[in-house]
């Protein structure tokens, strides 16, 4: 282990200890393994309380150097980038600007219109994840991008893609068996949609005129001084820094050409731990927003009733509630956080 700061009480830093070692260890039994399905390469986990510090990593940023990993580095985020996104998207609610009761098809009616059973989506039901709209990445079909992905096709991971391509794409999977039936709003459905922050990512750039991702920038990622946060449009630059990624263990299909458009607005995020720390605490204490009942909006149940929503884990606007922790989760070829 490699350790910044642990200035915890010594009895909560063995149990933190416990958590990153079992999240480089092959289990005897794999479901102890720790948010994982198997064994990772290497591990951070950040701890911060008003009693004190933890920040340690494990293991190595790439398995042929053996490069320990070290606790600073940077990691694709995933999915936290939604919440950047919706940041946005509630910011320019409070300026008049936009609605959230607005319908998508005001926007967007091309890329809406290729998904009849979601032509009445709004704004709203794209940040909760209610509109019915298909998902590439959970996809079963072998042909669409997300398996091809996760089974290691290099031509999948290098793909290039626009955001009109791939909501495209996702359109020819919405008749899928696997895929959500239900209409936008429909009381007791919820089906996680990545497409849909891609679509509000394009609504950013409609409403204020600039690609969305400097609207994150301007908006988001400056303001709270996050200098190691970047939004990555291609194959990432290796002057990055990131540790190499990997399909799953053993460690023998590397994602390190995977190209992060696939993610866009949906995912498409790389962070430390650190900067996500003091962007979470920010946007959950309404830093980010003019008016405390933005705040009030981002912490409601998204789908009260739906399969999965429970009182002390449930999905709410943009995140998770989750054991009395907010915030959300991602995951990408390689990493997961």
């Amino acid at each position: 282990a490699r350790t910044v700061e642990a200035t915890l009480a010594a009895e909560r830093s063995a149990a933190l200890d416990a958590v990153l070692r079992a999240l480089v260890t092959i289990p005897e039994d794999p479901e102890t393994v720790v948010g994982l399905e198997g064994p990772a390469p290497g591990a951070v986990v950040f701890v911060e309380t008003p009693q004190g510090r933890y920040l340690r990593s494990i293991g190595v940023a790439d398995v042929e150097s053996c490069e320990p990993l070290d606790p600073t580095s940077p990691f694709a985020i995933g999915s936290h980038t939604k919440m950047f996104v919706a940041a946005v998207i509630y910011q320019l609610q409070e300026e008049g600007l936009l609605s959230t009761s607005d319908l998508v098809r005001d926007y967007l009616p091309d890329e809406i219109g290729l998904f009849p059973r979601s032509a009445d989506a709004t704004v709203e039901h794209l940040l909760t994840h209610t509109a019915g709209l298909a998902d590439w990445e959970a996809s079963e079909n072998p042909e669409a991008l997300g398996p091809r992905i996760y089974s290691g096709d290099p031509e999948a991971l290098g793909m290039a893609v626009t955001p009109s391509e791939l909501i495209a794409m996702t359109a020819e999977l919405q008749d899928d068996p696997d895929q959500p039936q239900f209409s936008p709003g429909e009381p007791g459905n919820w089906s996680y949609a990545n497409i849909g922050f891609n679509m509000l990512g394009l609504i950013i750039e409609q409403v204020t005129g600039q690609p969305w991702t400097e609207a994150v920038r301007e908006r988001v990622l400056e303001p709270l001084g996050m200098d190691d946060t970047v939004l990555v449009g291609g194959v990432a630059d290796p002057e990055l820094g990131l540790p190499s990624g990997y399909i799953a263990f053993p460690f023998d299909v590397d994602t390190n050409s995977w190209d992060y458009s696939q993610g866009g607005a949906a995912g498409n995020g790389v962070s430390t731990i650190e900067d996500m720390a003091t962007f979470v605490q920010a946007y959950y204490s309404g830093e980010l927003f003019y008016d405390p009942a933005t705040l009030e909006v981002v912490l409601e149940p998204a789908a009260p009733g739906y399969p999965g929503h429970l009182d002390d884990y449930r999905y709410i606007h943009a995140g998770f509630e989750k054991y009395g922790f907010l915030g959300h989760g991602g995951g990408t070829p390689g990493f997961t956080s």
